[in-house]
């Protein structure tokens, strides 16, 4: 990929750095989580690269052990904890053929190999969250008196025990290859009273000669505080491996970008985070751009104090599998360790007489070729602005050549917003789901936008539980559904002109929680539209917020989009447009409000359909959607659909609601995935009626499901499929038993119910319905081909 031009290092440079390992007293520290088995054998890939039975190479010269769960339950980053769970901690780690011991053999074993250490292995050891609901710590002392956590004399009490205690079991044990650096802060944020307890434990790790690390999540509160703190060494974590698309997240690779950038300009250096890479093509992907992305020709966190999130087991799963994808993962993570330069590992791109950055304040066309010919899922376009406080905004247009050699649309996306936690590293991406031997991207900024375009992934991971058909992202509806909204809508709430004088509380405001929203105007005949509002409450003690992100879009023709991309070409009709700021309608006592956001047309725009796309960040309460053509609403003359419906409330039988998009996401469940389901156990039946917009030839559909026992969810007994034309008649019912396979209770898998259609099989609609057995069913996915 033609991006060693990008230009990194003048983005990140800074009076600050990221720690460096003379300062830092240690350079690749990984994490070692709690085993009760953690052998010698399982220790040696962590200590070096071992090839043919012996030490190729050193590895990680520090290791970080901590307990996230004790034997009670209790984590102890969080958790009120007391002396047995300290105790555990430390009885672990100094047992004898575990942990410690482990470790110091295994560095023994390889210096057989690699010669003389060239220098003790640094250790730290975790010091576990002291809540103040603790009065009854333990005695410590011997003096028969518990300690009292609320009480800054019992903390430092326990404090000094802790420490002396540490250190005193570390010289006892003689370790050859180990020298005792220091402590760790497990909680990973900082809250109320928290500051007063990490000064004191600074200032007793000091005392007794040895530092103090801390981890924090990405961007944990007072995360740039950390050396008022009294913290040595701080590490921040991006969190990109736990929160990217896969996971249901939202996180692109501009996380590593962000997160860069704040944490060397403010001093830290940069946590390493694996995913499930034993598993997940994904996950092997995220965590090979942390890799990449640490050189010094990118963002240079390579060279600074590093941390290692491994999982439990990661290294000694990926070190020794048969699977050499799996392989692979370990063999670049030593690379890395070793000072080497990880090419990143996408589908490289030789871009034809495009040279990066490449400024996209005019219209601007690219093209390159890949190395061989691709499967190509997404492609991710990543742009620096040229200031925080302005949005590149504009259409970016994607073409493959295809198999044959032509040009061909594969998606589009219109970015009109930006991602506030990214800072000038912004992303936009395209679907694509296409072979391509070649990649084109035309972009077409809006009137004044500025930026720069830094670099473009080519997504090409295997698909993972995610397939189009006919019914993807198509609407559906669902008789006999449970779970009631917490605001719902009567089909008019909307367009009925009221805004609410005392907010959410009257029920008359449409609430939806964590979800992308797409409200879909048929204004029933074509209008000149000049401008869209939509009204909106902000409370901020209800937890109600403006969206974090608005798009209106016209058009003339029929839009079916729940996002501000698509596959194919964009249409050619569409108009997009970005919202002002909320312009406030009414405010009440308590301080909470109405405000509308105004999308207003450049000049105005003949359009019969419009839709607004709205991303809600906790809940979003619309009261109002006004459609302004020649100076008057014309938004009650016609009809809306909502996609997905507002948020149920998950109890009793409603637990898993539907939200009028599970059941055609493409995504099927393989085990409990509560997010991915809709689940009941009241009532047999649920019926279930797609309409995919135009009549399509139907050859299968294929019901997803669960099944097994376990959390009481087993199979439907059987299910019917039918199709029409108008959504009136009905034809070629079709009925699939479900498998006589025994149930055990004991497990909880994917079931599938296909049926082959015969006859004259083209038709607009598809109805389902699933007969429910015992216990729960849980549907996860209707598959129309």
């Amino acid at each position: 990929m033609l991006t060693a031009a990008l230009l990194f290092a003048s983005l990140l440079s800074s009076a600050m750095d990221y720690p460096t390992p003379a300062q830092a007293g240690f350079h690749h520290c990984a994490l070692i989580y709690r085993n009760e088995h953690r052998s010698v054998e399982d220790m040696k890939p962590y200590v070096a690269q071992w090839k043919d039975g012996k030490a190729a190479r050193w590895l990680f010269d520090s290791f970080l052990y901590l307990v996230y769960t004790t034997s009670r339950g209790r984590r102890t980053e969080v958790d009120a904890t007391q002396k047995v769970d300290w105790d555990e901690q430390l009885d672990g780690w100094f047992k004898k053929g575990r942990d410690l011991d482990s470790l110091d053999k295994a560095l023994e074993e390889a210096s057989k190999s690699l010669g003389v250490l060239p220098i003790k292995r640094q250790i730290m050891l975790s010091i576990p969250y002291m809540h103040s609901s603790v009065k009854d710590f333990g005695d410590v002392n011997g003096d028969g008196t518990t300690e009292d956590l609320s009480k800054d004399s019992g903390r430092r009490t326990v404090l000094n025990w802790y420490i002396g205690e540490a250190e005193k079991r570390f010289n006892a044990a003689g370790y050859k290859h180990l020298s005792l650096w220091g402590f760790y802060w497990m909680n990973e944020a900082t809250g109320q009273g928290d500051a007063e307890k990490i000064k004191l434990a600074s200032n007793l790790v000091h005392q007794a000669g040895y530092k103090l690390l801390w981890i924090p999540w990405h961007r944990a509160p007072r995360w740039e505080q950390w050396k008022s703190f009294g913290f040595d060494v701080a590490i921040m974590q991006p969190n990109y491996a736990f929160v990217t698309s896969i996971h249901k997240g939202s996180v692109k690779r501009n996380r590593l970008a962000a997160n860069a950038e704040m944490t060397r300009s403010n001093g830290l250096g940069v946590e390493m985070e694996t995913g499930n890479v034993v598993t997940s093509d994904a996950d092997r992907r995220a965590f090979y751009h942390y890799l990449a992305d640490g050189a010094k020709s990118r963002y240079g966190y390579q060279d600074g104090a590093t941390a290692y999130y491994l999982s439990n087991d990661n290294v000694e799963l990926c070190a020794t599998s048969s699977d050499p994808e799996v392989r692979r993962v370990y063999a670049l993570l030593c690379d890395y360790v070793s000072g080497n330069e990880v090419p990143d590992q996408d589908p490289q791109v030789s871009w034809k007489s495009a040279k990066f950055p490449l400024d996209l304040a005019k219209p601007v066309q690219i093209e390159g070729r890949l190395a061989k010919q691709t499967m190509v899922r997404a492609v991710e376009v990543y742009i620096d602005e040229i200031n925080a406080d302005s949005a590149w905004q504009g259409s970016i247009q994607a073409s493959i050549k295809d198999p044959e050699g032509h040009w061909v649309p594969a998606g589009w996306v219109i970015k009109a917003d930006r991602d506030p936690n990214s800072g000038i590293h912004q992303v936009a991406v395209i679907p694509a789901e296409q072979a391509a031997s070649a990649i084109r991207l035309s972009f077409e900024p809006a009137s004044g936008s500025k930026g720069r375009l830094a670099m473009v992934c080519i997504d090409s991971t295997k698909p993972e539980r995610v397939q189009r058909h006919l019914a993807y992202r198509k609407p559906y509806s669902i008789e006999q559904a449970s779970g009631s909204p917490t605001y719902g809508d009567d089909g008019s709430f909307l367009t009925d002109g009221y805004i609410p004088k005392l907010g959410f509380l009257e029920h008359k405001s449409v609430g939806w929680n964590n979800e992308t929203v797409a409200i879909s105007f048929d204004l029933g005949k074509p209008h000149t539209v000049s401008a869209v509002e939509v009204v909106c409450e902000y409370n901020s003690s209800a937890a109600v917020y403006w969206p974090s992100s608005a798009l209106a879009l016209l058009s003339d023709e029929p839009l079916d989009l729940s996002s501000p991309s698509g596959f194919g070409a964009l249409p050619a009709s569409l108009v997009w447009l970005a919202p002002s700021k909320p312009i406030t309608e009414q405010l009440r006592p308590d301080g909470s409000l109405d405000g509308k956001l105004v999308f207003r047309t450049r000049e105005p725009v003949s359009s019969q359909y419009a839709t607004v796309l709205m991303q809600a960040s906790s809940w979003l309460m619309v009261s109002e959607v006004r459609v302004i053509a020649d100076g008057k609403n014309v938004a009650p003359e016609g009809s809306y659909s909502l996609n997905p419906g507002p948020t149920a409330s998950p109890s009793g039988d409603a637990a898993y609601p539907d939200n009028g998009r599970k059941l055609v996401d493409g995504k099927i469940a393989q085990g409990f995935e509560a997010g991915m389901l809709d689940g009941w156990q009241d009532g047999p039946n649920r019926t279930v009626t797609v309409d995919l917009g135009a009549d399509k030839d139907i050859r299968n559909v294929t019901v997803w499901s669960l099944r097994g026992g376990l959390h009481a969810i087993y199979s439907p007994d059987w299910i019917t499929v039918e199709i029409s034309k108008d959504g009136q008649h009905w034809y070629g019912k079709k009925t699939v038993e479900k498998d006589k396979t025994h149930e055990d209770g004991k497990s909880c898998v994917a079931c599938s119910f296909k049926a082959a259609l015969s006859g004259s099989t083209k038709a607009r609609f598809v109805r389902v319905q699933v007969a429910r057995g015992t216990g729960w069913a849980m549907l996860s996915e209707i598959v129309v081909e």
